[in-house]
């Protein structure tokens, strides 16, 4: 169940931009912790808006323009949650708060694959990522990954002012992970159909917090070709036959006289 208000209460600072912020749980109150939220327009995915959620299940977004968005929520485990109609207007707050449920299979909670990829279009990936008090975050891991590993990894960190750039990007399904030491990972999936910019706010780990499966896992690495240690071998092979150098025969057993025998130079 998922409840949205556009004019709420508590109006946003004076900056001419609205906020969207509020709070995921599960059944009897348990917050929802880690969950990513994404918002974008609800007529364009080329700004996008990924935060998660805290560890009382709070989340908060700000800087956007007064439109129409869709909402999106998604945590291992839990069925997507999803609002296709947010109304956010200046300068009023919008205001989420939903009860997420458990999966019914992994199936359920997996985001669907995206449309195939136009062959040769590529784009540009780029934006900023800031800690909970807007602040800039150097050094955070941005990582994009094919989700059927038809292509390697990329993975860039973001710069003292926070922001990034991936350029030539090809067109199609993404897997996008942005981490920062001692903070939740954000992990959405991009498809690719135009150059995107992201606004990212992460926010703490919690202690004590079990962190899922896949936040455990190793990231990713490019795989080399196929053959290429096989290549590798044959050329040493090949190297060495054509130096023409002998293989030194193995040392014979040294052989050593029992004790109290004579020596073979007595007489």
């Amino acid at each position: 169940m998922l409840l949205a208000a556009a004019a709420g209460a508590e109006q946003a600072p004076s900056s001419g931009r609205a906020d969207i912020q509020g709070q995921l749980r599960l059944a009897r109150g348990v917050p929802v912790v880690g969950a990513t939220i994404l918002v974008h327009a609800a007529s364009s995915r080329a700004e996008l808006y990924v935060t998660a959620t805290d560890e009382k299940g709070f989340f908060h977004l700000d800087g956007l323009e007064s439109d129409t968005y869709r909402f999106e929520a998604r945590r291992e485990g839990l069925e997507p949650l999803v609002k296709d109609a947010l109304a956010v207007r200046y300068p009023y707050r919008a205001i989420v708060e939903a009860t997420m449920e458990k999966a019914a299979s992994d199936a359920a909670a997996a985001t669907a694959p995206g449309p195939p990829p136009a062959p040769g279009a590529a784009f540009d990936v780029a934006g900023t990522v800031r800690d909970p008090q807007g602040s800039p975050l150097a050094d955070a891991r941005i990582r994009l990954m094919r989700p059927d590993g038809s292509a390697d990894p990329v993975s860039v960190p973001t710069r003292a002012d926070g922001g990034f750039e991936i350029s030539g990007v090809a067109a199609g399904a993404w897997d996008l992970e942005i981490e920062g030491g001692g903070f939740l990972p954000l992990r959405l999936r991009l498809d690719l159909e135009r150059s995107t910019r992201l606004h990212a706010r992460l926010v703490p780990h919690p202690l004590g917090y079990t962190p899922a499966p896949e936040d455990l896992m190793p990231p990713e690495e490019p795989i080399p070709p196929a053959g290429l240690f096989e290549d590798a071998r044959s050329a040493a092979r090949a190297e060495a036959g054509a130096t023409g150098t002998p293989r030194p025969p193995a040392a014979p057993p040294s052989r050593r006289a029992p004790q109290g025998s004579p020596s073979a130079s007595a007489p």
